[in-house]
């Protein structure tokens, strides 16, 4: 079996291309599902809290002036840092 294709030097490259493979499937899966997972918010008596993958920001009631609605979301015009997909943006949006 000295020149089978499953020794020698194409055996191991064709593992070699396997596990990498695998590696960088598994990155991969597991950027898309820190990016798809829902913000939580936890509220306590004094302050809240909306936590999502990699950012948290706290606001303490008492430093909040006004709370209204809006009919639509101001045009983002760039993202410097966090998750894009289409329906979903998360990180440093201005």
């Amino acid at each position: 079996m000295k020149n089978s294709v499953y020794t020698g030097d194409f055996y191991k490259i064709g593992i070699g291309v396997f596990y990498t493979m695998i590696v960088v499937g598994v990155i991969v899966a597991i950027i898309l599902y820190s990016g798809m997972t829902a913000p939580t918010t936890h509220f306590e008596d004094n302050k809240m809290e909306i936590s999502s993958t990699g950012y948290n920001i706290e606001f303490k009631y008492s430093d909040i002036i006004k709370v209204d609605t809006i009919h639509s979301l101001p045009e983002i015009l760039s993202r410097t840092n966090g998750f894009g997909a289409k329906p979903i943006l998360k990180g440093i949006l201005k």
